[in-house]
């Protein structure tokens, strides 16, 4: 009955948008309202302060360590790692630290990137795939405000796209310190019809292959392999695109190390201590795009088949097992598929320019198995859990944008989303089946007192969800802890997040400003602990942050760009003594300045710094804030060949990448001690690449 209700709910919405025009209300091909310097339709103009678009030339000239960095061209956005540089990255925004994906909803290519359910935890969100030298766009929007935005999309939501051709052909070969070495090799041809009277379309292939091993004192070897190849039609307005990938990638992790084992001289920093921790991924992916302009309006709509699948070797404690060690095995493997659908209306009504979209979004994840196993240098010798799972969600969206006159505009949307779980588990108690509703609404008010001036108030509601797994489970699977076999709570299948914002923007050809003032409360941090194989209860928390974003383009030549974010993140359940939230991150700032007089060169240097982020719960224990500057230097040698260089920490500076704090216990030791937990930055490191292109 629930699924009819919200199938009803978003059919009904797009009969009303329909019937408006059935009734004679006077429809336009597209409405256009000048502002903010250009002409643009009601429903593409901002809806808040804190929403934008990275464009190629921008990410073309940054240094990146790891491709999930381009994220950080997102203002507020820092990407970490902890373990090794095939598993997903950690990433932190507006107060949260992300664990690898679950309050920060990312598309690439029209897929999800998320995965629900997953053996490590909860959105995991594993972007080395990514060819940065690809990436055409990145749209972002921060905070539960936009309605086509769902699952995961708290704090905020990104969407990657890739080019669907390159002006030439080209072989890139890179090389660098610690073993790093990369080639990659782009084409793209135009005119490429698939019958003889086909529209001409453009084929684009590309080719990666990476190897690294990194200061690590047990070598990475980290191997990855990926093949991008796409068709397209067409163009933004109208047009569609095939795109297929291939990835594979293999390492060695060195994890996170205890403070005291370093200090007594066990280890050095870039030590190990399980040298066979790691993992392997591997995706084959299918997704295709759609969009056209109609006498309504446009439409768009995606479609997506993906198969994933990846074995992950941990060990964060080391030797609590005097025995066999800490290691254990996190194994996920699923199909997945999914499809959006939306249209939009732009009419005349009201005496003003309006404009309904009206959405349908479903996705299925087949997940199997999904296992948790205790293991001693990769080998097995008992399981926590092993798991079958089949997730669905259905979701429809309205957005209502009005264009009340010149200075004002409102946006009215609402989400209904549905899930349904199904788990079948090794563990017959922790079988079963629930489903779960929610509904969000989103209001967004624009005030453009002048062409320059933007003024923007939001408030939304979003959710993420919760593992299937904790939804139905019954008892604690885990051998390893002390309520083993007993019962414990199951988890809220969808967590609600209520978020507002107060922010202005102004803008000229030379100067962008935008500043926000937020809030973020959410219902419960729930979890789903993968490394546990059982819920961990979360609380419910408040954030609240301002944040900043300049970018000055004096001349085509010089750019500048900085932003600077300031969070408060606390427990909102009125325990004061343990009112701190793990792994909040008190602020950021970072600043690029890019000098590209002509095609012939470029130079361009990037600096981030991460404040000090809370370890516990009582506020007693703070990481160190860090700061890292890196540089990228780019030469055109002639017509064919360009050289060029990236600095990695420059002056070299000790950091961490990652901290925690929570008992370990190292080989010898009667007892867990509670200590620092961190993953150590990677010190000053050179790459150099040499691109030929075929003019």
């Amino acid at each position: 009955m629930r699924w009819r209700f919200t199938l009803l709910q978003a059919v009904a919405c797009w009969a009303l948008g329909a019937g408006a025009q059935a009734a004679g209300v006077n429809t336009l091909p597209q409405v256009l309202i000048s502002g903010s310097g250009a002409a643009v339709a009601v429903d593409e103009k901002p809806q808040s302060a804190t929403e934008g678009q990275v464009l190629r030339e921008q990410i073309e000239a940054r240094p990146w360590l790891r491709p999930a960095e381009v994220l950080e061209t997102v203002p507020g956005v820092v990407v970490t790692q902890h373990s090794g540089d095939g598993k997903a990255n950690q990433y932190f925004l507006r107060g949260f630290n992300l664990d690898h994906g679950t309050d920060v909803s990312i598309y690439a290519l029209g897929m999800p990137v998320n995965q629900r359910s997953h053996a490590h935890g909860q959105g995991y969100a594993d972007l080395n795939f990514l060819i940065p030298e690809l990436v055409d766009s990145l749209s972002y929007r921060k905070g539960p405000y936009l309605a086509r935005d769902g699952d995961f999309a708290t704090a905020g939501a990104v969407a990657i796209d890739y080019v669907s051709r390159v002006d030439a052909p080209f072989i890139a070969a890179s090389v660098g310190q610690n073993g790093y070495r990369r080639l990659l090799a782009v084409a793209s041809w135009d005119q490429i019809r698939l019958g003889e009277s086909g529209t001409p379309g453009r084929l684009l292939l590309a080719a990666e292959v990476l190897g690294n091993d990194g200061p690590w004192t047990v070598p990475e070897r980290l191997a990855k392999n990926n093949l991008v190849a796409s068709y397209a039609e067409g163009d933004l307005n109208q047009g569609w695109r095939l795109t297929a990938m291939l990835y594979r990638a293999k390492w060695t992790a060195t994890d996170q190390i205890p403070e005291r084992a370093v200090k007594s001289g066990l280890i050095g920093e870039f030590d190990s201590l399980d040298p066979s921790s790691g993992g392997k991924t591997d995706l084959a992916a299918l997704s295709w795009q759609a969009n056209g302009l109609n006498h309504q309006g446009a439409w768009r709509a995606s479609a997506y088949l993906a198969r994933y699948s990846l074995d992950l070797y941990s060990n964060f404690s080391y030797a609590t097992d005097a025995q066999h060690g800490d290691q254990f095995r996190q194994q996920d493997q699923r199909n997945k598929f999914g499809a959006e659908l939306a249209q939009t209306w732009r009419y005349a009504g009201l005496g003003a320019a309006q404009s309904t979209t009206v959405g349908l979004q479903l996705r299925h994840d087949r997940i199997g198995p999904l296992g948790l196993q205790l293991t001693q240098s990769r080998q097995p010798y008992a399981t926590v859990r092993e798991d079958r799972v089949d997730e669905t969600s259905l979701g429809g969206f309205i957005d209502q944008a009005t264009q009340w006159n010149p200075w004002l505009r409102s946006h009215l949307g609402l989400r209904a989303d549905q899930f349904r779980f199904k788990v079948r588990s090794d563990t017959p108690a922790n079988s079963g089946d629930s489903q779960a509703h929610i509904l969000s609404p989103k209001v967004a008010l624009a005030f453009t007192p002048s062409q320059e001036i933007g003024l923007f108030a939001n408030w939304g509601q979003g959710f993420h969800s919760n593992d299937a797994r904790g939804t139905v489970i019954s008892v604690d699977p885990d051998p390893r802890s002390g309520s083993y076999g007993q019962a414990v709570d199951r988890v809220t299948p969808l967590a609600r997040a209520t978020g507002t914002e107060l922010g202005a923007t102004w803008t000229t050809p030379e100067l962008q400003l935008s500043a926000a003032l937020w809030t973020l409360k959410l219902q419960s941090e729930l979890v789903y602990v993968g490394d546990a194989g059982a819920t961990e209860a979360g609380r419910p928390s408040l954030r609240r942050g301002v944040e900043f974003a300049a970018v000055w383009q004096p001349n085509k030549a010089w750019t500048l760009d900085a932003d600077a974010s300031f969070t408060r993140a606390r427990f909102d359940d009125g325990d004061l003594s343990a009112a701190y939230i793990e792994g909040a991150v008190r602020r950021t700032f970072s600043a690029g300045l890019s000098y590209r007089p002509s095609q012939a060169w470029e130079a361009a240097l990037r600096l981030r710094h991460i404040g000090p982020r809370q370890l516990n719960e009582d506020g007693s224990q703070v990481g160190a804030a860090s700061t890292v500057l890196n540089a990228h230097f780019d030469l055109g040698l002639s017509r064919n060949w360009r050289v060029g260089l990236d600095v990695l920490n420059v002056s070299n500076t000790r950091f961490a990448d990652m901290e925690y704090r929570y008992a370990s216990q190292l080989p010898g030791e009667a007892a867990p001690v509670e200590d620092r937990h961190y993953h150590p930055g990677e010190p000053r490191s050179l790459r150099m690449t040499l691109k030929y292109s075929f003019h």
